[in-house]
């Protein structure tokens, strides 16, 4: 799907409150704002999704995993 991968882990950025996308060489994605779209690992397949907030953060269609810590990927 994407064409320049970038891949790390997703996490919560206490100053910004949002995610972000830690990557193995200490660098980030930024912020990553409610609607973006990314891929992440679950179940050793790498599956697109929204990251969204509402009451809280979560992956659409994937409501039931914890975001924190989790691989993922996108284009930067």
């Amino acid at each position: 799907m994407f064409s320049n991968i970038y891949e790390g882990v997703l996490n919560f950025d206490m100053n910004g409150m949002c995610f972000e996308i830690l990557f193995e060489d200490g660098d980030t994605s930024g912020s990553i704002m409610s609607g973006t779209v990314i891929e992440v690992l679950i179940d050793d397949q790498w599956r697109t999704t929204r990251i969204k907030f509402e009451d809280d953060w979560y992956l659409e269609g994937f409501e039931d995993v914890e975001p924190q810590g989790l691989p993922a990927r996108m284009e930067v």
